[in-house]
């Protein structure tokens, strides 16, 4: 597991490094351009010319310090320079003109980078608030249009280092190296896009500080493959989970399949499909190891809920959603299941646009009741108070412009209220002791049920998916465990704690039918193995990924499926 923090805690960390434990803010520096030197090093011979383009923080100091350490190692160095405004900057600037290094002053309309091998990108660093403009956008620009090599410091310049977006514009880089921790955007996109290849230069910092940080975020490796529990060797099928997987419909069979086959593969006991009549040959001859249970088309309510209340007691983790489409039969069993689950409910596909139209009708129904009661109430009030506090003298065409400026406030407020304040406490959905909810959106279905345009979402992806776990957790289900698996090119995992997973595994050929179909089985599969609810989602999602890139090895990214991507989970897993 690797920690990934975004702007605010780099800087706690980088604070607390200096003023609780003592370090140089120098001798971190210095550490941090013995990082970027080692790098081009190990890339560029001495034969290259270097130009270190340095803005005027503690980066454009990181950068000068670079140059000057490659300069006294026998490099041809140039650095160039708008001026300094900390100390540290001073300090190094000084140092690098003693030392020789040339040092050019940054004009406008005057950039001539064509004629070196190389740039240093320190023009921003983390720090960055505003977006890039003028003169410093027309720097960028130079350095993106040279055919120079470019090393970033620390981050790209212009890129967002919690959240991956552009600022305005951005160097586009062939390698970044970053100090003590990766960034957040770094790793998400588009910043993942402009930072090239990652270095992560150890500088020093104290490990027991990372504790002390909130809201950081997690990313896993290879090694975390581990952390999969070892299978007992005098076991039984009973003791690795009963997986409910109620998926497919009347005309769709796939999904119930492909979840079904991806439980078992990453290690459930016993798997069984709930699903439609129609599908069940094809179920029988996918997964011939798994148990069924059907419904057919005229079916009455009824006969629905016995069957999956019967379900339900069996299952020790559901899968709920692939495939179901949004009959009425669907709808019947999605909100019965939502309702009276007590187990981990991983739901996906077409239950959660069930969810999200219960989510919209629930809030339309309280505010409209609310409303109703508060504005009946409200009138009462107004014309009570008002022929009491207004003068008996006063005319009546002054009493009925006070009643109605009255009215018109308090209701404008109340709306105000009812909307800010939808009850906390619906419990929609189930409280019981032991359910969790696993949502599993790609970002349109986030978009459906959070309410967040998808555009603001992958503007800030942590952000937004952070907002949505909590809101559901106090307004629909207080005693609800909710853990968010957002799935996109970095899906992201956040659940009622605040915990953040990126993931960095998967391709582009995983953006295909039937997918997320197998994610589902995955962190099925995992929970039953008696993994923690947060840990299987999030060590499912990075399986899936690592099972997508065997695919695409194997297959290619144009021609691999979702069945490949089950193919190889044993592959990740063994």
């Amino acid at each position: 597991m690797k920690f990934v923090l975004g702007s605010k805690q780099m800087k706690q960390v980088d604070n607390l490094s200096i003023n609780k434990f003592g370090m140089s803010s120098v001798v971190l520096m210095e550490r941090a351009a013995l990082g970027v030197v080692s790098l081009i090093e190990s890339k560029f011979s001495k034969s290259d010319k270097i130009i270190s383009v340095c803005g005027n923080g503690n980066n454009g100091a990181d950068g000068i310090a670079a140059a000057r350490i490659l300069f006294e190692k026998g490099y041809e160095v140039t650095i160039l320079v708008d001026g300094v405004r900390t100390s540290e900057g001073e300090m190094q600037l000084s140092i690098a003109k003693k030392s020789g290094v040339k040092i050019k002053k940054y004009t406008r309309n005057k950039i001539k980078l064509n004629e070196y091998n190389l740039i240093i990108d320190a023009i921003f660093g983390i720090g960055l608030s505003k977006d890039v403009e003028g003169r410093y956008s027309d720097l960028v620009a130079a350095v993106n249009d040279a055919k120079a090599k470019v090393v970033s410091v620390d981050i790209p310049s212009g890129i967002n280092a919690t959240n991956g977006q552009i600022m305005g514009t951005a160097v586009k880089a062939d390698y970044t190296v970053t100090f003590g921790y990766r960034k957040i955007g770094l790793l998400l996109y588009p910043g993942t896009e402009y930072a090239g290849k990652i270095k992560v230069a150890d500088i020093g910092f104290p490990k027991v500080i990372i504790p002390k940080i909130a809201k950081k975020a997690f990313t896993f490796t290879n090694e975390d493959i581990k952390r999969i529990p070892k299978r007992i060797k005098n076991s039984n099928k009973g003791m690795y989970g009963k997986v409910l997987v109620i998926a497919g419909s009347e005309y769709i069979g796939g999904a119930a399949c492909l979840a079904a086959i991806s439980a078992y593969r990453t290690g459930a006991g016993l798997v069984k499909v709930l699903t439609h009549e129609n599908n069940r040959d094809a179920v029988l001859k996918a997964v011939p190891e798994a148990l069924i249970s059907t419904y057919d088309s005229d079916y009455a309510f009824d006969q629905i809920e016995n069957i999956i209340s019967k379900e339900l007691e069996w299952a020790s983790c559901i899968i709920m959603g692939p495939g179901i489409s949004k009959s009425k039969i669907a709808v019947t069993l999605t909100k019965y299941v939502l309702r009276n689950t007590r187990v981990p409910t991983i739901i996906d596909a077409d239950a959660l646009n069930i969810m999200a139209d219960i989510i919209i009708n629930t809030k339309a129904d309280i505010i409209t009741d609310t409303k109703t009661d508060v504005i009946a109430n409200t009138k009462a009030d107004i014309i009570a108070d008002t022929k009491t506090n207004i003068n008996a003298d006063t005319k009546t065409d002054e009493i009925a412009d006070t009643k109605a400026d009255t009215k018109t406030d308090e209701i404008a407020d109340t709306k105000a209220d009812i909307i800010a304040n939808t009850k906390t406490d619906m419990n929609v959905f189930s409280s019981a002791d032991g359910a969790t909810f696993i949502l599993t959106p790609h970002i349109g279905e986030m978009e459906r049920i959070s309410g967040f345009d998808k555009l603001v979402i992958k503007s800030d992806p942590i952000k937004y998916a952070t907002e949505f776990v909590n809101c559901f957790s106090k307004t629909y289900a207080i005693n609800l465990n909710v853990i968010c698996v957002m799935k996109d090119a970095r899906t992201i995992v956040t659940d009622s704690n605040g915990s953040t997973y990126i993931n960095t595994s998967g391709n582009s050929g995983m953006a295909k039918g039937g997918s997320g179909d197998v994610l589902t089985g995955v962190i099925a599969g995992l929970i039953s193995n008696k993994m923690s609810y947060f840990d299987a989602a999030c060590l499912g999602v990075y399986i899936h990924g690592l099972a997508g890139n065997e695919s695409a090895l194997k297959k290619g990214e144009y021609g691999m499926k979702a069945g490949d991507i089950i193919d190889n989970i044993c592959a990740v897993m063994k």
